[in-house]
């Protein structure tokens, strides 16, 4: 959970809608919220207007359907008022949002890290010192492509391409030598493991 609160409104039906919404102005008659805006009894009056609408509503009269779905619009955006002023003033502070009905923000699940990079093959070529990386594409947000001429040398891999497709074109291939590469894929929470090192003789 966050340290921060949210109205349930949306989605609801009329009943939902005013047993909610009194049970939320009922958690907020605490002196901590003394000073919240808006005043809690000018939606308390809204609401009552509503209740009657709703009965004119259940009578029959079509012209008080509008009437309280426009009410209803006022209250909720009251509402949504309040729960920012709470959030203002509880500024992270989990005893006093505990004190009101509104509902706690579900913190979002991190992303877990790209899984590693299968099937990655070299395309050979017509063209001198060229050639094409590619890889089976997992999702990741972008793919880090290294080379290097000895594997066995960590320091000695560099980064030769950063793009979002699972391929690079390359160029500049050292022609008759053996050159060796290795794909990762990189999301927002970070990168994944390296995928198994391909080797391939420039031409």
């Amino acid at each position: 959970m966050t340290g921060k609160v949210k109205t349930n409104l949306n989605g609801t039906t009329v009943e939902q809608f005013m047993s909610m919404v009194e049970m939320y102005l009922d958690s907020l008659e605490k002196p901590v919220f003394s000073q919240i805006i808006p005043d809690i009894q000018s939606v308390r009056e809204k609401l009552k207007e509503m209740k009657s609408l709703q009965d004119k509503v259940k009578e029959g009269s079509h012209k008080a359907v509008h009437l309280r779905n426009t009410v209803r619009k006022s209250i909720n955006a009251d509402m949504s008022r309040m729960c920012e002023w709470v959030n203002i003033l509880a500024h992270g502070n989990i005893e006093i949002l505990s004190q009101c009905a509104f509902e706690r923000v579900k913190s979002r699940s991190a992303s877990p890290v790209p899984p590693g990079i299968r099937k990655l093959i070299v395309h050979r070529s017509e063209e001198r010192g060229k050639a094409t990386v590619a890889w089976k594409g997992n999702g990741s947000k972008f793919y880090r492509a290294q080379m290097t001429l000895n594997p066995n040398e960590h320091s000695s891999w560099k980064d030769i391409a950063t793009v979002t497709s699972n391929r690079c074109d390359l160029d500049g291939l050292p022609v008759g030598m053996f050159c060796y590469f290795r794909v990762q894929g990189v999301n927002a929470t970070g990168a994944g493991e390296f995928s198994d090192i391909c080797m391939y003789m420039a031409s």
